[in-house]
């Protein structure tokens, strides 16, 4: 099975198959699905965040070890200030909400324009004892109440990322990905438009790609914040911007 997995190109095939067997999900039909180049976590439809467990659907973003440096870069804020409550913008799986919240107390507004991932995020925050206010909402339009930080993991692929994604990847929401042709639409929206909304030292923290650090960095100093951070993830490639109001 493993050998015939390996033939197909499927990545860490012995580790999915172990996946399966625990799951008691080895059957024919999933290794055909991962033959097919269906994504081992929407098979398995659930993974680990965070030292957390998550449910995972079709139609919602994989939450990623990438995205755990802005989790810790959220909470160690977010533990400086009082009765903390943030915004996480396009919260997907809810990832991200639900684990800054468990690990810091804080409340948390959880917008996402996609109803597949606002049931999500509702249903992993039940699974892990916390309860934000998960809403459907677009961020292009949306008036969030005043926070102390807002959190973003936006879609930040470039046009040309976009033409060179793996098979898995492609199965997950183009909507998700996708952040314009150099990447940067999103951060060009969020960082001046949701200035406002920040308490007085309020942080903006960004998860970015690999190669963005610098651009987003400017985008938000043109914005008129400060204290601008760009902070690498464990693989050590920049991974988040991190700034004040």
């Amino acid at each position: 099975m493993v050998n015939r997995l390996r033939a197909a190109g499927v990545e860490d095939a012995e580790l999915a198959v172990r996946f399966l067997v625990q799951d008691g999900k080895c059957t024919e039909e999933n290794i055909q699905r991962l033959i097919d180049g269906e994504p081992l976590q929407y098979i398995l439809e659930n993974w680990e965040f965070y030292g957390l467990p998550m449910r995972v659907r079709k139609g919602v973003l994989i939450p990623r070890p990438d995205t755990e440096i802005l989790v810790d870069t959220a909470i160690a804020f977010l533990k400086t200030r009082t009765d903390p409550i943030f915004l996480d913008l396009g919260c997907g799986s809810g990832a991200i909400t639900v684990a800054v919240m468990k690990h810091t107390g804080a409340s948390a507004v959880a917008l996402d324009q996609n109803p597949l991932a606002v049931a999500l995020t509702k249903e992993n925050a039940a699974l892990n004892g916390v309860a934000p206010q998960a809403m459907e909402g677009d961020l292009f339009a949306f008036t969030p109440p005043p926070v102390d930080a807002i959190l973003s993991n936006p879609p930040y692929l470039t046009e040309q990322e976009m033409t060179q994604l793996s098979v898995q990847v492609q199965k997950e929401p183009v909507s998700a990905l996708f952040g314009g042709k150099d990447g940067l639409d999103y951060y060009r929206f969020i960082a001046p438009t949701y200035a406002p909304f920040l308490k007085t030292g309020g942080a903006l923290i960004l998860e970015i790609g690999y190669a963005q650090g610098a651009a987003v960095a400017t985008v938000c100093e043109e914005a008129g914040y400060h204290h601008v951070q760009i902070i690498k993830d464990y693989g050590g490639n920049d991974r988040v911007v991190f700034c004040r109001r």
